[in-house]
C-alpha cells in the first residue's frame, strides 16, 4: 500500500511538471479546437459544416482542457469570484447568434419538407413532438403577438379568429406585451428592445440562467458557503428531468431568491435594508403567484415555508419579531399593487380559464400515483427511448425515500445534538407531509385546508422528489464517513444493489422499458451512487456523479437550435406572409391539417379561427352551439382538428386537451372565413351554390384556399 501511494505521489508530481510547460498547455488548446471539427465531421456526416454548431462545441471543449491547462481549485476560485459576469457573457452570446432550444425544428419535415431552410434543422439533439404545448401552441402563439396587427398590444387580434380582441393575453395565454407588466416576466422582457429572433433566445435561456444562480445562492445559503456542493445542487436543480421537461424554472427561481432576501432581513441591522429586502420579497412573491399554476405552487410552497421556519429558528438571535410583521406587511402590500391591476384588467379571461373543464375544473385528495416518485430511473433514458409520456414521467434524482431513510438514522444517532442541524428534520417532515398525501387519499376538508386540492399526485411528486434531492445533498454536504474499510461496506453494497432492484420494479411496472442494455445502464449508473450514499464516502466523487447524469440527461431534452426559420422561410410561410399583409383582418381556418398547422399559420401573421383555444371562445360557440350541446367538448383548453362537412356542425372530443371541430360548409360564411389551409389538394369539391372555394396555392403537402359567399 506504501509503495502505491508513493508511486501515486510520484506520478501527480509528474504531470504538475508537465502541465506547468507552455508546449503542454499549447497542445491542450490545439487539441480543443481540432476536436470539434473531427465531430463535425465523423458526427454530422450528412450535413454541411456548421460554424455555429462548431462554436459550442469549442467553448465546451476549451472548458474541459482547462481542466487539464490550470490548478482546477483555482480555476474554479476565479469562475466563483467573475460568476455573473461569466454568466452575462454566456447569456449574451446566446442571444446575439440566436440560439434556443424550442422543438420548432419539427416543422422541417412537417411542412413543405422538400424545401430546404437555411439554418432550420437543429445543431445538435433532435425536437420532441410530445412536447406540442410548446412547439406547436406556445412558440407560435409568443410569435403571432409580434406581427404589425398586434405590436405587442394588451390584446391579440389574431389567435383565436380574433374574437377575443377584449381579452387581456398578459395572463393567458401570457404573451410580452408593452406595459409595464412585462417586468414581472423577465423572459418576456427582450420582445420589448430586441429583433424578435434574439428576443427568442432571450426568452429561451434567462430563467436558466436566473435559476442557475438563484440554486447556487441558495445552495450556499443551506449549506453554510460550501461551494462545490453549492455548484453541484445548481447543476442538479438546473438540469433536472422536471426542470426540462416542465418548464417550471420561474416557480423555483422566484421562490429561491424570495429566501435569499428573507435571510438578508434577518441577518441584517439596517431598517431602510429590511424596508429594501421586503419589497423584494413582495416582488419576487408575485412573480411566484404569477406562475399560475398551483398544480406546483402549493406543494412547493410547503418546502419554502420549512426553509422559512429553518430560518426564523436559525437567526433567532439576529432578528425581532417585529421584523417579520413588518416583512408580511411590506412584502403584501407589494404585492398587491403589483398584482392587483394584472388581475383586474385580466379578470374576464381568468374567470373563463377557470370555469373550464380542462384545466380549471380540478379537486384532488390524492391517494394514488405514488409510483411516480420512483421516477428517477426512467428519467435516465426517458430523452433516448420511446416512451408514452416523458414529461409525465419527469422528476429530481432525489433517490426517494433514501434521503429520508438516512436523515431518519442521522437523527437517531445524534439525538443530543439535533437542534444544531434543525434543516435535516424540516426537510424530512415536508417530505413525509406531501408523501402523504401521495400514499393515502385525504378527507375533502383536510385537502381544501392544505390547498393542496388544487394540486395531483403526480405534480406533487415532484416537489417530494425536489424536497428528497435538497436533502441528499445536505447528507452528502456535512455528513461525511471517515471510518476505514470493512465489512459494512459489503453491507452497503448489497443493500443498494437491493434498492436499485425495488425502485427499477415499480418504474419499470409503469412504463415496461426493460431490456438488457437499459437495464445494466440504469445499475451502472445508480448502484455507485446509492452505495456512496448509503455508506457516506467519497461524498464529493458521488455529487460528481449525480450531476453528471442529470446533466447529460437533462441536455438531452432539447435540441440545441438556431433562428426562426423552420417558421418563417418555407415558401407557405412566404405566401401567408404576403396574404396577411394584403388582407390583415381576414379569418383563416385550417382544415384536414394536422394540430400545428393552424398555428403555424397564426406565426405567421395569419387570424386563425381554430388556433389553439386557451379558453372557449363564446363569440365563436354561440354560433355554431347555442344550445351549449357540446359544452363538455369545448369547454378546455384544446388543441382543434379542423373538418368541413355537409351536415350540421358537430363536435368530437379526442383527448382532454384536443377536440375536432365538424364544420357545416356553409358556416364558413357565417364565421366569415375567408381563407382555409390544408393538407388536401382538392377541397374545391366543398364548394356549393352559395359557398366556393377556389385553391390559390399548392407546394408539397400545404394548400391554401380562398372562400368567396354568395348572399
Amino acid at each position: 500500500m506504501k509503495q502505491i501511494n508513493k508511486l501515486k505521489k510520484e506520478l501527480q508530481s509528474e504531470f504538475l511538471t508537465i502541465r506547468s510547460t507552455k508546449l503542454f498547455k499549447i497542445i491542450m488548446v490545439l487539441i480543443a479546437f481540432l476536436l470539434p471539427l473531427l465531430i463535425e465531421k465523423y458526427q454530422f456526416t450528412t450535413e454541411p459544416f456548421n460554424i455555429y454548431r462548431y462554436i459550442i462545441f469549442l467553448l465546451l471543449s476549451l472548458f474541459i482542457s482547462f481542466h487539464l491547462i490550470f490548478d482546477i481549485r483555482k480555476m474554479y476560485e476565479y469562475m466563483y469570484k467573475k460568476r455573473y459576469i461569466i454568466g452575462i457573457c454566456l447569456f449574451a452570446f446566446l442571444v446575439i447568434f440566436q440560439y434556443h432550444g424550442s422543438s420548432i425544428v419539427i416543422y422541417e419535415d412537417a411542412i413543405e419538407p422538400s424545401s430546404f431552410v437555411s439554418y432550420g434543422g437543429p445543431l445538435a439533439g433532435s425536437g420532441k413532438e410530445i412536447r406540442s404545448d410548446e412547439w406547436a401552441g406556445a412558440t407560435p402563439t409568443l410569435l403571432s403577438q409580434g406581427v404589425s396587427k398586434n405590436n405587442y398590444s394588451l390584446v391579440n387580434k389574431s389567435i383565436m379568429g380574433g374574437n377575443v380582441n377584449n381579452y387581456n393575453v398578459n395572463l393567458f395565454p401570457g404573451l410580452p406585451t408593452k406595459s409595464y407588466d412585462a417586468l414581472l416576466f423577465p423572459k418576456r422582457i427582450g420582445f420589448l428592445f430586441l429583433p424578435t429572433e434574439n428576443a427568442f433566445s432571450w426568452y429561451w435561456y434567462i430563467e436558466y440562467f436566473l435559476l442557475f444562480f438563484a440554486s447556487f445562492e441558495f445552495c450556499m445559503l443551506i449549506t453554510k458557503k460550501k461551494k462545490f456542493w453549492s455548484l453541484i445542487s445548481a447543476v442538479s436543480i438546473t438540469f433536472a428531468a422536471a426542470v426540462q421537461w416542465w418548464d417550471f424554472t420561474n416557480m423555483l427561481y422566484h421562490g429561491m431568491f424570495a429566501i435569499l432576501l428573507f435571510d438578508k432581513l434577518l441577518r441584517s441591522k439596517k431598517m431602510s435594508t429590511k424596508i429594501l429586502c421586503s419589497i423584494g420579497i413582495g416582488y419576487f412573491g408575485a412573480g411566484y403567484v404569477l406562475t399560475l399554476y398551483p398544480a406546483f405552487a402549493v406543494p412547493f410552497a410547503y418546502f419554502f415555508l420549512g426553509i422559512i421556519i429553518w430560518l426564523l429558528a436559525t437567526l433567532k438571535v439576529d432578528h425581532k419579531i417585529r421584523d417579520v410583521f413588518l416583512t408580511i406587511g411590506i412584502a403584501i402590500v407589494t404585492m398587491t399593487v403589483l398584482l392587483f391591476p394584472i388581475f383586474w384588467n385580466s379578470m374576464d379571461v381568468f374567470n373563463l380559464m377557470n370555469s373550464t373543464l380542462y384545466p380549471g375544473a380540478r379537486f384532488s385528495t390524492g391517494g394514488s400515483g405514488w409510483q411516480n416518485l420512483y421516477n428517477y430511473v426512467i428519467g435516465i433514458i426517458a430523452p433516448y427511448v420511446n416512451i408514452n409520456n416523458p414529461s409525465e414521467s419527469s422528476t429530481f434524482m432525489g433517490l426517494y425515500p433514501l434521503p429520508l431513510l438516512i436523515g431518519l438514522i442521522l437523527l437517531i444517532k445524534n439525538r443530543k445534538k439535533w437542534k444544531e442541524d434543525l434543516l435535516l428534520p424540516i426537510l424530512m417532515i415536508v417530505i413525509v407531509f406531501l408523501s402523504i398525501w401521495d400514499y393515502i387519499p385525504l378527507p375533502a376538508v383536510v385537502s381544501k385546508i392544505s390547498l393542496l386540492f388544487l394540486s395531483t399526485v403526480e405534480r406533487c411528486n415532484i416537489a417530494v422528489t425536489f424536497t428528497s434531492m435538497i436533502l441528499m445533498f445536505h447528507i452528502l454536504a456535512n455528513y461525511a464517513n471517515k471510518e476505514k474499510i470493512n465489512y459494512k461496506n459489503i453491507i452497503y453494497f448489497v443493500f443498494a444493489f437491493l434498492f436499485v432492484c425495488f425502485a427499477y420494479y415499480i418504474d419499470n411496472s409503469l412504463y415496461s422499458f426493460t431490456s438488457v442494455k437499459r437495464t445494466l445502464l440504469i445499475f451502472v449508473l445508480l448502484v455507485p451512487i446509492v452505495y456512496m450514499l448509503l455508506s457516506l464516502k467519497h461524498n464529493k466523487f458521488a455529487g460528481i456523479m449525480i450531476a453528471l447524469v442529470i446533466l447529460i440527461t437533462g441536455l438531452s431534452v432539447h435540441p440545441l437550435n438556431r433562428t426562426l426559420n423552420s417558421i418563417y422561410d418555407k415558401p407557405v410561410s412566404k405566401k401567408i406572409q404576403q396574404i396577411s399583409k394584403e388582407d390583415p383582418d381576414a379569418i383563416w381556418y385550417s382544415a384536414y391539417a394536422s394540430i400545428y398547422v393552424p398555428n403555424y399559420a397564426l406565426a405567421n401573421g395569419a387570424t386563425v379561427l381554430n388556433s389553439v383555444n386557451y379558453y372557449p371562445n363564446y363569440d365563436l360557440i354561440n354560433k355554431l352551439d347555442s344550445e351549449h350541446k357540446y359544452e363538455e367538448v369545448w369547454n378546455r383548453y384544446a388543441h382543434i382538428y379542423g373538418e368541413i362537412i355537409n351536415e350540421k356542425t358537430k363536435y368530437e372530443l379526442i383527448q382532454s386537451d384536443y377536440y375536432k371541430l365538424q364544420l357545416n360548409v356553409n358556416d364558413l360564411c357565417n364565421l366569415n372565413i375567408k381563407y382555409i389551409i390544408s393538407y388536401v389538394p382538392n377541397l374545391n369539391d366543398k364548394s356549393n351554390r352559395r359557398v366556393t372555394i377556389d385553391r390559390i396555392y399548392g407546394n408539397e403537402n400545404m394548400y391554401i384556399y380562398k372562400n368567396q359567399c354568395s348572399y
